[in-house]
């Protein structure tokens, strides 16, 4: 199982990538690379094949995001599928 982003006890967005092992219950953290997507919660996410799809979100009270990313397992890295992260 797959975690992605959300927010913590401060209500700040998160942007951590998680992985659940079924079988022993044990977290791991996962690396985003350098281009990782911003923070949000309120999200829509699903794995197909190796990768994690993410939609939209919200990353400020007053800022919803409407972007699509993807994460590959493989390669360790997101694409950005329509708008690049912010710099």
């Amino acid at each position: 199982m797959y975690i992605f982003g959300g927010k913590d006890e401060d209500n700040e967005k998160q942007k951590d990538l998680w992985c659940l092992n079924l079988e022993t219950f044990e977290w791991e953290a996962l690396e985003c690379g350098e281009k990782s997507i911003q923070s949000r919660s309120g999200h829509s996410a699903c794995v197909y094949s190796n990768n994690m799809i993410v939609f939209a979100g919200i990353h400020e009270v007053t800022k919803e995001l409407d972007d699509l990313a993807v994460y590959n397992f493989e390669l360790k890295k997101w694409v950005h599928m329509f708008n690049e992260p912010p710099t």
